[in-house]
């Protein structure tokens, strides 16, 4: 089978990482290419794709008209020939020709992104319930939901109870876009438990960049908590994959989260996480059955969970055990893969 990738921009996030993983399992039974049309790409992600995948870098400047690009969009599908065109932004489909008797598939990769060209897909595909309905309500276009996946084989457990004694280390991991990832919500909350006798010391480490950075570091300082909060950037997935398990606890205070795949790389951690109470994060845990929720955007509920879970090191461990064994049965990207590779045999017949 002859699959061919397409997606604008190919920087640093939770559906491009994923999509590495997705090419690199692929071409070991498949002819697969990736083609990025903008000029927005992370060389360091491209660096991580295997050398048996071929990559096509239109390098069209973002929303530039100029007709060469489309033109060389179409010489590297017309030269792939694929049988599956896989996007991952609606309206890429738009602008390439059709080749033969070519599959179209889009994945929507969270919810209130833009759906323009979405009718043009011989199959939508949804990475949680909540996405499958925001795209039934605009569209009227049922879709099927596929879950995202990670490779759970390179994520290094936990061993030990306790990250650290005398200490409860929180890990956010996510671009830092308060309005949309609700970092604020957590930091708030943290100059609330520095007003408490908790016996530990507790801080909190942001992984991510984004616009908002600069306006959190600053709250951070304004608050007095220089001494308990890190941003540490971006960082590459074996970092946090290696670090992971010095942590007690993920929080995930998300306003919009069409799934969360940083939620699951924490669990198959062996961490116990706590997310807000929005439709992706909170179809991950189940609704409580797999991990801890808080009421969305409430700092005074997220105060009293991680009180309850600072003072409750058995909940933590129990939970972070069941949690552990569900995201490694279910979110394997090894099942993500099976399930795309069904899909488009479906398709072609």
């Amino acid at each position: 089978m002859r699959i061919l990738h397409a997606i604008f921009s190919f920087h640093v996030g939770g559906a491009e990482t994923m999509l590495v993983d997705i090419l690199n399992h692929q071409v070991e039974k498949h002819e697969v290419a990736l083609v990025v049309v903008n000029n927005l790409y992370s060389n360091c992600l491209l660096s991580k794709i295997d050398c048996r995948v071929k990559v096509f870098l239109v390098g069209r400047p973002a929303a530039s008209k100029n007709m060469w690009y489309f033109f060389k969009l179409n010489k590297y599908a017309l030269w792939f020939q694929p049988q599956i065109l896989h996007c991952h932004d609606a309206n890429i489909c738009k602008y390439i020709l059709p080749i033969n008797t070519m599959k179209k598939v889009y994945t929507v990769h969270g919810p209130n992104l833009p759906l323009s060209g979405i009718e043009c897909y011989d199959s939508v595909v949804a990475i949680s319930d909540g996405v499958k309905l925001d795209v039934l309500d605009r569209t009227a276009i049922v879709s099927e939901k596929l879950y995202n996946g990670i490779d759970v084989r390179k994520i290094s457990p936990r061993e030990s109870p306790f990250a650290s004694n005398g200490s409860f280390r929180i890990i956010q991991i996510g671009r830092l876009l308060d309005e949309i990832k609700g970092q604020s919500l957590v930091i708030r909350a943290l100059s609330l438990l520095k007003q408490k006798d908790l016996g530990v010391e507790v801080s909190i480490d942001f992984i991510g960049a984004g616009s908002s950075e600069s306006a959190l570091k600053e709250m951070v300082a304004q608050l007095g908590l220089l001494d308990h909060v890190r941003f540490l950037g971006l960082k590459d997935r074996e970092y946090i994959y290696s670090h992971l398990k010095e942590y007690d606890l993920l929080v995930q205070p998300s306003l919009f989260e069409g799934f969360g795949l940083t939620v699951v790389e924490a669990m198959v951690a062996g961490l116990p996480v706590l997310v807000s109470d929005v439709e992706g994060p909170m179809e991950i845990i189940k609704k409580g059955k797999y991990g801890f929720y808080f009421e969305s955007n409430n700092v005074d509920d997220l105060v009293r969970k991680l009180v309850s879970l600072i003072k409750s090191p058995e909940k933590r461990l129990w939970m972070a055990g069941l949690g552990q064994q569900y995201a490694m049965d279910n979110f394997d990207i090894a099942v993500t893969v099976k399930n795309y590779e069904n899909l488009y045999k479906g398709l072609l017949g």
